[in-house]
């Protein structure tokens, strides 16, 4: 019998989970299912997504309104309803876990920042949509930190987020300063598209006791310094 089960079960690309919205219907949701079903835990945690909000009320709470719109945040939201009917049925102690813009090692493919990275060290010109769009990108170690800390005293649903908006423009900033590249200023896409800002309100974490250790600055050095290390052992 396990004390804890995490559910990091799920596909994650959202432009793919377009084209291919069944293969995403069918994947977290059933896998869900299937792990509540079938597996002996103490408590079940299902790891969710910022992005089943509605991104119109930010700062983003617990309590903020639901508006999935992708097949993606549709198949994590599925998830996450599963995981209270279910485990309500089965009295199964659970916990949510919606997480905001994580970024750093080991991803060298995915997300704003992982893209911004890998183009200055291809020596290229980054595209930057709506720059001054905010977001509060958390560091992976803060965020595994939380799970934790959350697995071991919280129920319910729990944003990790830290809650420290930053625009795109300036993380690219940051990156370019890190990288010590001769600045290029980055192509400015304004449109209407992409135009959502996507940042939380954690306050419901916070009030438990834990603390994000982790600025900006400091997750985006780490990051860097991985993605030079990874790209050298290539």
């Amino acid at each position: 019998r396990f004390r804890f089960l995490f559910n990091l079960s799920g596909y994650i690309d959202i432009g793919e989970s377009f084209i291919e919205p069944l293969k995403y219907e069918m994947n977290k949701p059933i896998t869900t299912i299937k792990l509540i079903e079938d597996c002996q835990t103490e408590k079940f945690i299902n790891i969710s997504t910022a992005n089943v909000y509605n991104f119109a009320y930010n700062p983003l709470s617990e309590r903020s309104p639901l508006g999935p719109v992708s097949p993606y945040a549709i198949s994590q939201l599925s998830a996450d309803y599963y995981t209270q009917v279910l485990c309500g049925y089965h009295k199964i102690p659970y916990l949510i876990l919606r997480l905001f813009n994580p970024y750093g090692p080991p991803n060298t493919k995915r997300g704003v920042i992982a893209s911004i990275i890998n183009r200055l060290l291809e020596g290229g010109i980054v595209s930057l949509h709506n720059p001054h769009r905010k977001f509060d990108f958390t560091y992976i170690d803060d965020i595994v930190e939380a799970m934790i800390f959350c697995a071991a005293k919280l129920r319910g649903i729990i944003n990790i987020g830290c809650s420290r908006p930053v625009s795109l423009l300036k993380v690219y900033k940051k990156i370019s300063f890190l990288l010590c590249k001769n600045y290029k200023e980055p192509r400015i896409i304004i449109s209407d598209k992409h135009r959502e800002e996507v940042f939380s309100n954690s306050n419901k974490l916070k009030r438990n006791g834990f603390k994000f250790k982790y600025s900006i600055n400091e997750g985006l050095k780490q990051t860097v310094k991985y993605f030079q290390e990874f790209n050298n052992m290539v």
